[in-house]
């Protein structure tokens, strides 16, 4: 059953502006600064360290709590339709993550369409993963992301098999889109989702791919190959836009002889697991989480 406290978000997230009318190119700017806006609501806890970390081929943040061991590393994507910055928005539900997990984790601050493209992005995901092999042990190192970020985390699987890496000790997708053609969409009732509106679907593709066919294998990672991937665990709830493509992946990963995993919530909201300091849904998907990652990454 839903909480209150979820309910009373729901609510809000129901008569929000910024979410609930179209992003086009006219007001993307304005909805931008909206969002920057929300960035002073997410407050960490003291124990918590945050130190920003460039290299000639990206940029991020350490993120480190007490309970973080130093050879255990998280590398994480944030979302946003590829185009919105929700790096410090994620500072806490990420601080959650190292917390429960015992990791410490490594927040991608990646560049954003429709300024930067395709394949930027991913570019800069493999440059930070290529960067952490050189110190970690790949069981050591565990990648994962929600939204836009859990579809560069496909992405980036399918791009250390191409370039014959070793493959990180386990994958988690929260709430991914994976198929670019919304063909998967398209194969279920329409969502109630009051985060991601249909008709900004194609608005996020267009301006990420821009020339990029919509089923390329690696920017749209359902047309991927699968084979000999590492485990992947796939959060979702079931009202949300994005719930074909999360079916869809996991049975393709399955069929591939990928241990796969579906984690499925309702009445919730896209990637509710940032709200973890207020819902208890959130805790308890990131606890999932937690138990995941340290079954496949044992020492």
């Amino acid at each position: 059953m839903t909480s209150v406290r979820s309910k009373a978000i729901l609510l809000a997230l129901r008569t929000s502006k910024l979410f609930s009318t179209p992003i086009t190119l006219d007001n993307l700017k304005s909805k931008r600064e909206g969002v920057a806006k929300l960035a002073k609501f997410a407050v960490v806890n003291k124990d918590v360290s945050i130190k920003p970390y460039k290299t000639k081929d990206f940029k991020g943040e350490w993120i480190k709590v007490p309970e973080s061991r130093d050879d255990k590393v998280l590398l994480y994507f944030h979302g946003g339709g590829f185009i919105f910055n929700f790096t410090p928005h994620h500072r806490d539900y990420i601080s959650r993550l190292a917390r429960t997990s015992r990791f410490k984790a490594l927040s991608l601050d990646y560049s954003l369409a429709p300024e930067n493209p395709y394949p930027v992005a991913v570019n800069e995901a493999m440059s930070a993963y290529k960067w952490l092999l050189e110190s970690y042990k790949p069981q050591d190192i565990v990648v994962m992301g929600d939204s836009a970020g859990g579809a560069m985390t496909l992405s980036l699987l399918q791009m250390i098999k191409r370039d014959k890496l070793q493959m990180p000790a386990c994958a988690i997708a929260i709430a991914p889109p994976t198929d670019a053609t919304l063909e998967s969409y398209k194969k279920y009732s329409k969502p109630n989702d009051y985060i991601i509106k249909d008709d900004n679907l194609d608005f996020f593709m267009d301006l990420y791919f821009k020339d990029t066919p919509r089923n390329d294998p690696i920017a749209s990672p359902l047309f991927g190959d699968y084979k000999d991937l590492p485990p992947i665990m796939i959060h979702i709830d079931k009202s949300e836009v994005l719930y074909g493509d999360a079916v869809a992946l996991v049975k393709k990963a399955k069929s591939a002889g990928v241990e796969a995993e579906l984690y499925e919530e309702q009445g919730l909201w896209h990637v509710w697991h940032i709200f973890a300091r207020f819902v208890p849904e959130g805790q308890k998907a990131i606890d999932n989480i937690a138990r995941f990652i340290n079954k496949y990454s044992q020492d």
